[in-house]
């Protein structure tokens, strides 16, 4: 009725509202930098902090630090939708490439999906491939990118879709509904929803083998297989066609994190916590585990047909059960034994959440069938006091917080073995570590998450004094989010000195001058970082201080610090802007050694060449000047 949706509606903004407020704390703190694309050719942007494996003999790799655009550098933006059509077209010639070279398929592959719901199975039939790319993928259709997967399949992405939804599993819009479903995003991944475990079932030689998909993967420079970490159903319908249906594309994939990643998350059926980003960040390429399957390219050249399983569990407890079953490494097994009293606690917190949120559909059902206005408004007010009373997002907050204590301790322990393995090789062990540090910080910012959400809700109309707490917590929250990228950016910059120290001063002159304008730029992030994160905290300050009426007695000692923290970030400007122009002189300078540029041509870049000097000048004295008032800001502090 009318006006249980009016009162319905007023619940969802609620949440919304304290989704601006509790300022999500996935988003990135700040936008990221642009690049040198004369140097390097085009990058992507990215927010959230990856490293991508670098081509042989680079000598720069694109910095995983965001940091804020100085006013001074046009921003640089690109068409995620185009970029990702592209992808799509090279898929699609490498696919067709693909089958041209090895002819006519040898034997038909069933694209029958088996739906057992004793088993709580969905079974896909599949083949073998041997890729001969970098592995991006576990599994996908036939005509996707079969050249690097490890199986594909004929089934349309619908089928297994639907064999998922009889099987009952939930999809992102049950289990997340907070904030991000009134904003039209819900999303999975942190509360992990339903949970199935992918394994491949085959025979050979008479024998049957069965594998969790994790365990027939090794991390490249590890040498061990991942955590079973299990996968979540997350696909969502999406309009396709013209007219648009709302309906799944019927190719689909299955990724498992690190280099498997998918390009679009629809494209993948189900979410591996691999790709959690607190993950990612030095996640080592996949590659097909040699002991597990040593004879890849026999199973292919047998045409032998396997099984692609999706299997419900219950829950973690379930799940570490299987993991448990598969692991072959004792010292693995005593820990997936020790991590069960966690997961028995995320399956109790989850099943609390799915009551809950059960109990709000079927009083929307109801007061969407009321007959009276009276009882419609009385349906819709004990909806609005589940979201009033902030149930459900404190739920969702309790379930991440358990999650990355589990993922923590299982990262401490890759990373430990990483270090025992890779001696002589630094740079991954010291990513791994800031990357762990970073990892660490979203349990901080849950703590503040927390503490603000108990705020948020503790009274109807909130008081002025709560608004002040509130406000400082959100402050707090963005400058923790900025400190929390300072060891990614203090390894960057120990990697570019470590890889100078590798270079030859006369061979290897242009890489050099690379790289140092590399150290400069990522000595102006972090100078950013601090200083943005510095800022803040005064920011927190005040706000504390005003919501006690303490706010005139230290007044003059928080704007003080304020201003020498705004110092900094116009120092960490300007450099950033003298990056800028060392990577236009360099350039210019490049052209100019090129005997055969015409002299129209050259005249042009010995002018910008002029133009750039004068400018670097220029701002090597406003430099100075700022450095001189952070020194004295600093001696007076």
């Amino acid at each position: 009725m009318k006006l249980f949706n009016q009162i319905l509606s007023l619940s969802l903004w609620v949440i919304f509202t304290w989704g601006c407020v509790s300022c999500d704390t996935r988003n990135a703190p700040v936008p990221p930098q642009k690049t040198d694309s004369k140097a390097q050719g085009e990058q992507s942007e990215t927010i959230e902090p990856q490293v991508e494996p670098e081509s042989e003999g680079s000598t720069q790799k694109q910095s995983s630090i965001p940091v804020e655009k100085s006013p001074e550098q046009p921003e640089t933006t690109s068409d995620p939708e185009e970029d990702h059509a592209d992808h799509d077209h090279d898929r699609e010639s490498q696919a067709n490439t693909d089958s041209q070279d090895s002819g006519p398929e040898p034997i038909p592959l069933s694209d029958k999906v088996k739906v057992d719901t004793e088993a709580k199975e969905v079974v896909v039939p599949c083949l073998f491939v041997s890729p001969t790319q970098a592995l991006e993928v576990f599994a996908c259709h036939i005509e996707g990118p079969a050249h690097e997967a490890v199986v594909v399949f004929r089934a349309s992405g619908e089928d297994i879709y639907l064999g998922l939804m009889e099987l009952g599993l939930r999809g992102p819009e049950f289990w997340d509904a907070t904030s991000r479903v009134a904003q039209g995003k819900p999303d999975v991944r942190y509360t992990l929803g339903d949970r199935v475990v992918v394994l491949l079932r085959w025979k050979q030689n008479g024998e049957q083998f069965e594998y969790p998909a994790e365990k027939l993967m090794r991390e490249s420079f590890l040498g061990t297989s991942p955590f079973v970490r299990g996968f979540t159903f997350s696909a969502v319908e999406i309009p396709i066609g013209d007219p648009p249906v709302k309906k799944v594309p019927s190719r689909v994939e299955i990724t498992m994190g690190g280099a498997t990643r998918g390009e679009k998350a629809v494209e993948s059926i189900l979410f591996h916590a691999n790709d959690l980003r607190e993950i990612t960040p030095w996640m080592p390429p996949l590659e097909i585990h040699p002991t597990v399957l040593p004879d890849i390219k026999k199973l292919v050249e047998e045409d032998v047909e396997c099984e692609l399983v999706i299997q419900l569990v219950s829950g973690e407890v379930e799940l570490l059960q299987v993991a448990r079953r598969h692991e072959k490494d004792e010292a693995r097994r005593k820990l997936l034994t020790q991590w069960m009293p966690q997961a028995e606690k995320i399956d109790q917190v989850k099943k609390e959440y799915a009551e809950l949120v059960q109990k709000m559909n079927e009083l929307v059902f109801k007061g969407e069938a009321a007959k009276t206005e009276e009882e419609a408004t009385k349906i819709a007010l004990e909806v609005q006091k589940i979201f009033a009373q902030g149930r459900l997002e404190k739920k969702v907050l309790e379930i991440w917080s358990l999650y990355l204590n589990l993922y923590v301790e299982q990262e401490k322990l890759r990373t430990n073995s990483l270090e025992s393995k890779t001696e002589e090789d630094l740079g991954p062990i010291s990513m791994a570590k800031a990357s762990l540090e970073r990892f660490q910080y979203e349990l901080k910012f849950l703590e503040i998450e927390r503490k603000a959400i108990e705020i948020q809700y503790s009274e109807e109309v909130l008081s002025e004094k709560n608004k002040l707490i509130l406000e400082g917590l959100a402050h707090r929250l963005e400058a923790l989010k900025h400190e929390s990228y300072l060891p990614l950016a203090k390894n960057e910059i120990e990697e570019v000195r470590l890889r100078l120290k590798e270079l030859d001063p006369k061979e290897d002159r242009y890489h050099i001058r690379l790289l140092e304008e590399k150290e400069l730029e990522m000595k102006a992030a972090l100078l950013q970082i601090q200083a943005k994160r510095d800022e803040l905290l005064t920011l927190d300050q005040e706000n504390h201080a005003r919501s006690e009426g303490k706010w005139n007695d230290i007044q003059e000692e928080v704007i003080k610090k304020r201003l020498f923290a705004q110092s900094r970030l116009r120092w960490a400007d300007k450099e950033r802007e003298k990056v800028q122009v060392l990577s236009d002189i360099r350039w210019a300078e490049n052209f100019l050694s090129d005997e055969s540029l015409p002299d129209e041509r050259r005249k042009e870049q010995e002018e910008a060449l002029k133009n750039h000097t004068a400018k670097l000048k220029a701002i090597d004295e406003e430099i100075k000047k700022l450095k001189a008032e952070v020194d004295k800001g600093s001696s007076g502090k």
